[in-house]
């Protein structure tokens, strides 16, 4: 098991769909690229910064990753911080794609937070007793053609 089992994080078996979420619309950065033999995504950092032990969220058409950042490195140098701008190496758990957002995954929460509460629930409004709906017409049986 590894360190995502031991948080919760990625455990497979829910078959349950899930509800499409509208992701922030300013990304913390960008995956350009992923080493699969060393599982690590190359990412730009388009705003803000990145430090060890923040929580991200990776996001993309089939990827769904939720991490803790515990490795981070630029031309192969381990850093603390990453700020704006620059392309850090990151040690990911899961494969991850070229053209996936990261967020921080503080703000993914506050928008499923956000979405579960801006979803009404359902009100059951008042029939008409009039209202009611009309029997379909049956359509007769098509006859059998004979064969020569």
């Amino acid at each position: 098991m590894g360190l995502m089992g031991v948080f919760g994080f990625n455990k497979g078996g829910s078959k349950k769909k899930q509800t499409p979420v509208p992701l922030p619309k300013n990304p913390l950065g960008e995956v350009t690229g992923y080493f699969r033999k060393v599982h690590a995504a190359v990412i730009k950092i388009l705003r803000g910064s990145l430090e060890k032990g923040q929580e991200i969220w990776i996001k993309g058409h089939t990827t769904d990753l939720r991490m803790v950042v515990d490795s981070l490195q630029v031309d192969r140098k381990p850093i603390a911080k990453a700020e704006k701008g620059q392309i850090i190496g990151l040690k990911v758990a899961k494969r991850v794609r070229h053209g996936d957002k990261v967020f921080f995954a503080s703000e993914i929460e506050a928008a499923m937070k956000a979405a579960r509460a801006a979803k009404p629930g359902v009100k059951k409004t008042a029939q008409k007793k009039s209202a009611k709906p009309k029997p379909r017409a049956k359509s007769k049986p098509k006859a059998k053609k004979k064969k020569k």
